[in-house]
């Protein structure tokens, strides 16, 4: 149940880190698309062209990032699947709206199914990134790379703690001298009272 719970976990964190990756295509394709105003069609693909193959870089990097917090091979796993899944299929739907927007503004026709925003080459490709990602982080951690490892060797390398300290075997004999004679003086007061 609790792995069930940090899988689900590990999938929404992967599912936000991908639309937050995807979501960066809208800045530079905004640009591209404002630039390209009279230009033809293959003219804009080809501005898009550079977005598209710069992106999987962008992807595999959000990957890493998204899944530095985690230490189940599971998890990450899952994190760098959906994170790029999710930024790729983004990615393609943002690319898909500004050219129908560039369609509208240049009054021309052409037709955009299901089948090109869920590419099938696109989600292979995705997952060929989230493996990439999900294994470069895999084999760092099960190499040891990691700063746990780093604060471990740092506290093996100090002295071990004193068990003995004459100062405080100091201070306990003074209080128990302290507390005879105040037990001396109760009796002494006792006596005279008497």
């Amino acid at each position: 149940m609790i792995e069930e719970r940090s899988l689900r976990a590990a999938a929404e964190h992967g599912l936000f880190t991908g639309v937050i990756c995807g979501m960066w295509v809208l800045l530079p394709s905004l640009f591209i698309l404002m630039n390209s105003e009279d230009d033809s069609l293959i003219a804009l693909a080809a501005d898009f062209l550079l977005i598209i193959v710069v992106y999987p870089a962008l992807v595999c990097m959000a990957c890493l990032v998204a899944t530095s917090s985690s230490t189940n091979w599971k998890e990450i796993s899952l994190i760098s699947l959906v994170c790029s899944i999710s930024s790729m299929l983004i990615m393609n739907l943002i690319i898909q709206m500004y050219i129908l927007i560039y369609q509208g503004m240049n009054d021309i026709t052409i037709g955009i199914e299901i089948s090109t925003i869920f590419n099938l080459d696109l989600i292979l490709n995705a997952l060929f990134f989230g493996i990439l990602a999900s294994g470069i982080r895999i084999c760092n951690k099960s190499l040891g790379i990691t700063s746990e490892n780093k604060e471990e060797e740092i506290k093996i390398n100090y002295p071990p703690k004193p068990t003995h300290d004459p100062r405080i075997e100091q201070l306990h004999f003074e209080i128990k001298q302290s507390n005879l004679a105040i037990l001396e003086l109760r009796k002494e007061i006792w006596q005279m009272n008497k």
